[in-house]
Order: C-alpha cells, then structure tokens, then sequence
C-alpha cells in the first residue's frame, strides 16, 4: 500500500477487507499485465468467489443487472474502503442509489426495490 496512495485507497485501513485480514493478492494479480479484478467483464467473479451470500442475491427478481455484466460491484462499493458504511462510492446509500437513479431522488431507496 505504500506504493498505491490514491484518494481510492487512503480508507484502506478501516475497510472491511482490511479488517478481515484480506490481502491484496486476495483479490488481485499483483503486478501481471492481467488482473482480473480490474476488467468489468472478470470482476465481479473476483468478488463473489468470497461474497456468495451477495452472489445469490444476484438471482433475485428484484436486483440489479449484475449478472448480465451491465454493472459491477465497484459501481457501488469502492472495495479498498471509504467513509460510509458499506464502502460505498458516495456518502450514503441515497447518494449512492441515485448516481444512476436521478428519478428516484426524493424516496429513500429501500422503497426502490420491492
């Protein structure tokens, strides 16, 4: 981490992958010219090789088009951590939810999804 100092790493730290003792090479191919955690296409069976609770959910009716590769999990969570709960990109789950759902704004976003 010394090397890799950027305003998306600086919550390194207080992330949830640091706390449970997740090392880089957890999730990256460390410096080879493939990483599959980088490419939208691989990411997403990067995370869910360890969040396969996050994994099933994918299937439900009502979730997001994850499986069909139109969104990743970094969309959402910025996974080397950040000053929200969840490690969400934005603030706040609100903030967060209406980056791509401007209509929505104005309704908490656990109303978004029955």
């Amino acid at each position: 981490m010394s090397c890799h100092t950027d305003d998306k790493r600086m919550s390194w730290e207080s992330s949830h992958h640091a706390s449970g003792d997740v090392a880089c090479a957890s999730c990256h191919n460390v410096h080879a010219s493939h990483d599959p955690v980088l490419s939208k296409q691989t990411e997403m069976d990067v995370c869910t090789s360890c969040h396969t609770k996050q994994k099933a959910d994918m299937n439900k009716r009502s979730s997001h088009p994850m499986k069909w590769n139109q969104m990743t999990c970094s969309d959402c969570h910025n996974p080397h951590g950040s000053l929200s709960d969840d490690d969400l990109v934005q603030p706040t789950v609100n903030e967060t939810c209406y980056s791509c759902h401007a209509e929505k704004r104005g309704q908490s976003c656990g109303s978004m999804h029955p």
